[in-house]
């Protein structure tokens, strides 16, 4: 069988670009915006690898945004959220907590339709606004939840339907009237199969699609289960997807019923604790058939950092995804070409911020993230990028035992180039030249493990057995 893949490396080198007043570039090309900005407390610093102050940013179209920040990590007690009609052109707050903290500590926002605006926050509590954040009320959603030792450890909304996962076992719970009443969403706190919850996808008011892991000896098992009646039922849609990992680990976002993304993150090479840091794989996985079968979207290596966390899906072309430490990957294409960048140029400057929230869509290649204490705004590419970098090649057998096959067009204009073979290290362990459009190397000299092959500017990975 023949595995078809983009590996991406995200090494760059720094270079000069022109910047102009309130734009950030990066070396890729695409530029961004400040929209907004929040204080920066005196006792922590503003530049270099800044913490973000963002808690929460959610829109409910390309106007409607909004934000909510606070600064919990130095003592601070505040929390306040921010909302723009005007797509990011001026701001107002609609909520402040000033004083000494009246909730428990707010995770999540939403604003899933034009009036509603939702936080969830931890030990069952709930934030809620029905007139566009004039009026709030704060509610508990079941006493089955302590104050100060339930943590909601994640929330997914669209429409009407909220869910809200708690630390604790069975602590899952949903509400189908946009997060007015809640009530456990599985009976008698138990998914089926006997699951560990870990993601969900909710289509429309009726239809959520989970998946979550459960350990069979020392294999942990990935399941995808359906629901059509609002989490009332669920059937099981695929246990193939087998993955030794832990379930936080995993994260799978649907478009629809049949086409999903997918993200696993792995250390492949251990750093030691000191001046040499981990080097990361992330796999974007994607299914066109509901989740029975999945195929690598892109990969990324990311050295130094633990891989990339949170990912957007607007549709089949764009896919937006970014590290907590700094840098990002864009493609508006399918994955055909990417736009990456471990960091921004401000004013002439290097700028890393690190990003806790998650990035939204306003639109198709409109996309809003926060960056330390500022809320940037994706407003285009202004250079072409690198087409070469994604262009893909075959490898088989893959897993390969004594030899592998590369396969590629003519027409991609890799021929009379050498083919290189690289460890986890990026040492070089084989050379060879591609003569015509397929190759077979012996690799039986190598040890096992895994490896690169590198023809041009272009990657892949093969698994020697």
């Amino acid at each position: 069988m023949r595995y078809y893949c983009t590996i991406f490396f995200a090494i760059f080198s720094l270079q000069f670009l022109y910047t102009y007043s309130n734009e950030y570039q990066n070396p890729d090309g695409g530029k961004w915006i400040t929209i907004d900005s929040v204080p920066v407390p005196e006792n922590t610093l503003v530049s270099g690898n800044s913490p973000s102050y963002f808690f929460g940013l959610a829109s409910y179209d390309s106007l409607n945004i909004v934000m909510a920040y606070g600064d919990f990590m130095s003592g601070a007690s505040y929390y306040i959220i921010r909302k723009t009609s005007d797509g990011g052109e001026t701001w107002f707050d609609i909520h402040e907590d000033i004083s000494e903290p009246k909730y428990a500590n707010r995770r999540y926002l939403f604003y899933p339709k034009k009036d509603l605006i939702i936080v969830g926050c931890d030990s069952g509590y709930v934030l809620r606004s029905t007139d566009d954040g004039n009026n709030w009320t704060y509610s508990k959603i079941t006493t089955t939840l302590k104050d100060h030792e339930n943590q909601l450890n994640f929330m997914w909304m669209k429409g009407n339907i909220a869910i809200m996962s708690y630390s604790g076992s069975g602590n899952t719970f949903i509400s189908r009237d946009g997060g007015e009443n809640w009530e456990s969403l599985f009976a008698n706190n138990k998914a089926p199969n006997g699951i560990f919850p870990g993601n969900f996808s909710i289509l429309d008011d009726n239809t959520i699609i989970m998946n979550g892991v459960v350990k069979v000896d020392k294999d942990k098992y990935n399941y995808y289960f359906k629901s059509t009646n609002a989490g009332k039922n669920w059937s099981l849609i695929s246990d193939e997807f087998n993955l030794d990992i832990p379930p936080s680990h995993l994260k799978s976002k649907f478009l629809n019923e049949y086409i999903g993304y997918s993200r696993e993150n792995e250390v492949i090479v251990k750093g030691n604790g000191g001046d040499i840091k981990d080097t990361s794989l992330t796999t974007f996985y994607k299914t066109t058939d509901g989740g029975k079968s999945w195929n690598i979207f892109a990969e990324f290596i990311v050295p130094g950092q633990i891989g990339y966390s949170q990912f957007i899906v607007y549709d089949e072309l764009n896919f937006f995804t970014q590290k907590i430490e700094y840098g990002y990957a864009y493609t508006s294409n399918g994955g055909d070409t990417w736009e990456t960048s471990e960091y921004f140029i401000y004013n002439g400057t290097y700028e890393y911020g690190m990003s806790f929230t998650e990035p939204i869509f306003l639109t198709p290649n409109t996309i809003v993230k926060t960056s330390g204490p500022k809320l940037l705004k994706y407003v285009g590419n202004s250079t072409s990028v690198n087409e070469s970098k994604s262009q893909s090649f075959s490898i088989y057998p893959n897993p390969a035992g004594d030899f592998i096959n590369i396969s590629i067009d003519s027409a991609e204009g890799l021929l009379a180039r050498e083919v290189q073979i690289l460890d986890l290290l990026g040492l070089v362990v084989s050379k060879t030249e591609l003569t015509d459009g397929n190759k077979r190397i012996d690799i039986s000299d190598l040890p096992r493990g895994t490896y690169f092959i590198k023809v041009g500017d272009k990657l892949g990975r093969f698994v020697k057995m």
